[in-house]
């Protein structure tokens, strides 16, 4: 393209001259000749085991422009850069993508990384402080002039794993925003940050040398504040919405020794409410406490509304995540007031059972839509995030009709999981739970089975269940349906798309978007193409180039040292 700047020899480019070298080095970037079937150059890499100072590299570019970047995945150990431009904190971490067939250097991808206003900035690139040793590489860099403002076709919401707080070694409010950053040029209505309760503080912090991983959240935990804030600004500077996303389930499945305790809600003194936990169908306490009991409801109110003391503009209330409702006592006793039958021999998919188990969980739903409406003048919205279907989500209690009609939620999004029983071997003649015979087939696999895995049958379920909940919602609530995993294919996003857009669907979620951002293809099918509009996603979309020679050996048959 006309006026676009291609930066092919990052050495050249380097200010820090000194911190590269072309022999390998702890301490230091190596520097590679390489050729593609695009460009050739020298690019810049290093070994999970090296720890070299971050490089400036020249851009020498005044204007808007949108940068391209070619990653490169090196041999070995998963590899990823950080970058950001200078004069800001907010770190960008990338994974390359390739197409490779022998090897991962078959390829290089050339990815859209962001459009920015340039006056002399510079690209600061450096390895990730990431807790899994990594290599890092970039082997090129482009800036096209920026030229089109294209119309947005559709809306996303994008969820925000706390996994997000682990990527690096944060030591500023403002550097945890990168990963909101990326979602800038996409149509990014609603940010949905999972957030860390507000009592997660030093008070229950881990002991970082034995829990090396839940010390990444120390940063955050520590500026907890701080930090929402900065992501609630940010959000709002890219025109988005932000809520605090939150998992409902009252309790940790982890042992209790492990970070977390036993009981999410009450760990302080789990023993002073183990009599609140929810209870099997066959007569054994869990770990988690039941919302069928008020006082649970209350601590899971209070909670979500301290969140909003940073700014969120509501609350996400993450359902698909775990049981609410189970067997214990308030619902065994409704169950049979109401139908007069022992309510452990009913199928969840009983609707004496799951009516029941329902009307407890949209009691919780009513109890803080009042509270946020007593605590706030301007209306704090209601996001749910439910299962597959709205039968799979009425089954395990979650009655999004029944939120709908009751102007309870502001939007309802799709999850992307299915929990549901099988009971083959269990049941009498009479369609009951014959519980001897349920006991004993527990024995011998999992009853309550939760799929998550999209195959055909699966696809085939997302596709009528966001049928379903577009006519449940439409005229009442937003309704946002289900995009995939973070492991799916830019291919695979096209086509799930595709289907959607079909049955008249605008609104989508994209699941772990703070992965997806870190591996630009796939971003940026979601940004360009089911937010955007299909030219722009062919502009942007990844290139894949034949890798001719690295490091002065070629490459241009095979690798000789391919393992396989």
């Amino acid at each position: 393209m006309k006026n676009e700047i291609l930066i092919t020899d990052l050495f050249e480019a380097a200010v820090e001259k000194e911190r590269i070298s072309e022999e390998i080095s702890k301490s230091k970037w190596r520097v590679l000749d390489y050729e593609t079937s695009f460009c050739s150059g020298k690019l810049l890499c290093v070994s999970d085991k090296c720890h070299p100072k971050p490089v400036t590299l020249r851009l020498s570019a005044v204007g808007k422009y949108d940068i391209y970047l070619g990653t490169v995945q090196m041999r070995g150990a998963p590899t990823a850069i950080a970058l950001r431009l200078s004069g800001t904190e907010k770190i960008s971490h990338i994974k390359p993508t390739t197409a490779y067939d022998w090897t991962p250097l078959e390829t290089v991808a050339e990815c859209f990384w962001k459009s920015a206003e340039l006056d002399g900035e510079e690209l600061i690139l450096s390895k990730p402080d990431d807790y899994i040793p990594q290599s890092a590489a970039l082997a090129w860099i482009r800036l096209v002039p920026w030229q089109n403002e294209y119309a947005k076709s559709a809306e996303v919401v994008y969820h925000l794993d706390s996994d997000y707080f682990t990527d690096d070694n944060y030591t500023t409010p403002e550097s945890v925003c990168g990963r909101i950053e990326a979602l800038a040029d996409g149509g990014a209505s609603v940010i949905l940050q999972e957030v860390l309760p507000s009592y997660d503080n030093e008070a229950y912090a881990p002991d970082e040398e034995l829990f090396p991983r839940a010390a990444r959240f120390g940063f955050y935990r520590k500026n907890k504040r701080a930090v929402e804030k900065a992501l609630v600004d940010k959000a709002h500077g890219i025109g988005s919405e932000i809520y605090a996303a939150y998992r409902l389930q009252a309790s940790e499945f982890a042992p209790p020794n492990d970070f977390g305790g036993t009981n999410h809600f009450f760990r302080e003194d789990y023993s002073a409410v183990s009599s609140m936990s929810c209870f099997t169908r066959d007569g054994r306490r869990m770990s988690q406490a039941s919302y069928a009991y008020p006082e649970v409801r209350k601590k899971a109110v209070d909670t979500l509304l301290s969140f909003m003391d940073s700014g969120f503009d509501g609350v996400s209330l993450i359902f698909c995540r775990g049981i609410l409702v189970g067997f214990e006592k308030p619902v065994l006793d409704e169950i049979r007031r109401v139908y007069g039958v022992d309510g452990r021999r009913l199928p969840l998919s009983d609707p004496r059972y799951h009516r029941i188990a329902a009307s407890f969980v949209t009691e919780f739903m009513k109890e803080l839509r009042a509270a946020l409406d007593e605590k706030y003048t301007e209306r704090k919205k209601i996001n749910a995030v439910v299962l597959f279907t709205p039968e799979d989500s009425l089954y395990n209690g979650f009655d999004t009709e029944e939120w709908v009609r009751l102007g309870l939620v502001d939007s309802v999004c799709q999850g992307l999981m299915r929990v549901y029983e099988d009971l083959d071997g269990t049941l009498d003649e009479d369609g009951l739970i014959d519980l001897e015979r349920y006991e004993k087939v527990l024995l011998e696999r999992r009853i309550i089975k939760r799929d998550f895995r999209i195959n055909d049958k699966t696809r085939e379920m997302l596709i009528r269940g966001a049928e379903e909940f577009e006519k449940i919602c439409h005229g009442k609530a937003d309704f946002y349906a289900t995009l995939l995993w973070e492991a799916q294919t830019e291919d695979e996003t096209v086509a799930i798309t595709d289907m959607l857009k079909a049955l008249g669907i605008r609104k989508f979620i994209s699941w772990n978007a703070n992965h997806k951002a870190k591996i630009l293809n796939r971003i940026n099918a979601e940004k360009f193409y089911t937010a955007g509009s299909p030219e722009e996603y062919n502009e942007k979309r990844a290139r894949y180039y034949r890798t001719l020679s690295i490091g002065g050996t070629d490459m241009s048959q095979f690798d000789p040292n391919w393992k396989g």
